[in-house]
This record gives structure tokens, C-alpha cells and sequence, in this order.
């Protein structure tokens, strides 16, 4: 049987209630929006950022052994390591350490192959830049655009 004119009308009018109400039960709830440059997120303390080095606070110097692990294991080949190994010695020395983050998956294999806790992730999660090039960070320096 087809509904009255009254009836759909009456559902109409149902249906704006019960949206309203939904509408009114947020307008007096905590917003979930956040107004982004001005406000930021906390991050949690699992999060997987860009990684970067750890120092040795008692010699200042990155921890990094130069064992290649991270750049085995890396499946988007998103870290490249230039190791010298010193005349004399067969300890090796990392010269350059390279992470593409226009490559890299966050998928933290590098940190947990590292035996020395060498590499660790980051809380940095604004990462967006102009060009590819400006993806590409040397983390074996101290400097401005190292994470």
C-alpha cells in the first residue's frame, strides 16, 4: 500500500528530528578537529617516524658501527651507507649515511636490526617537501636538515 502524503511527511520530519539531534549532541561535545599549523597532534610514543641516528652521549658521536644491517634488510632500499675501512685496521668507519624518506615504508626493520640501538625512529611526522631531492637526509652529520 502506498504511503499518504501526511505519512511522508510525517517520516520527513521524523528523520530531520533524529538528525538534529545528532547534530545538537555534537555541537556540545570537544571538537575533533584541529586548527593544523597552530595546533598539532600528540604524537603517541610508539609512533614510527623518519629515523635518524642515536648519539653516545659520553663521546658526542653517532653509535653506528657501520654493519650494512639496516641497509640489508631495508625492503625499499630507502637507506645507502659509504663505509672506508682505514688502512691497518679492520674496523670499519661509516664516512656518509643516507635515508630517502621519499622512499622509505616506516616499516622499522632497520631499528630492530641495528645490534648497537644505532637507529631509531623519530616523532617527526612532517616530512612534505617541494622536491625529491630535499627527501634525501644525511644523518651522519649534526646539522639543520638532519632529523
Amino acid at each position: 500500500m502506498k504511503a499518504s502524503y501526511f505519512e511522508k511527511v510525517g517520516i520527513g520530519i521524523k528523520t530531520v528530528i533524529k538528525g538534529m539531534k545528532k547534530s545538537l549532541a555534537y555541537f556540545f561535545k570537544k571538537p575533533v578537529t584541529l586548527q593544523y599549523p597552530h595546533q598539532k597532534k600528540v604524537i603517541a610514543e610508539r609512533y614510527r617516524g623518519s629515523i635518524r641516528l642515536t648519539i653516545n652521549p659520553e663521546t658526542g658521536k653517532h653509535k653506528c658501527i657501520a654493519c650494512t644491517n639496516c641497509e640489508k634488510i631495508c625492503p625499499a632500499f630507502a637507506i645507502t651507507l659509504k663505509i672506508e675501512t682505514p688502512e691497518g685496521s679492520k674496523k670499519k668507519e661509516l664516512k656518509e649515511y643516507y635515508v630517502d624518506l621519499g622512499k622509505c615504508i616506516y616499516c622499522g626493520l632497520c631499528v630492530d636490526s641495528c645490534p648497537v640501538d644505532a637507529i631509531e625512529h623519530s616523532k617527526v611526522y612532517e616530512v612534505a617537501e617541494r622536491s625529491k631531492e630535499n627527501l634525501i637526509l644525511r644523518l651522519d652529520t649534526i646539522g639543520e636538515k638532519n632529523v
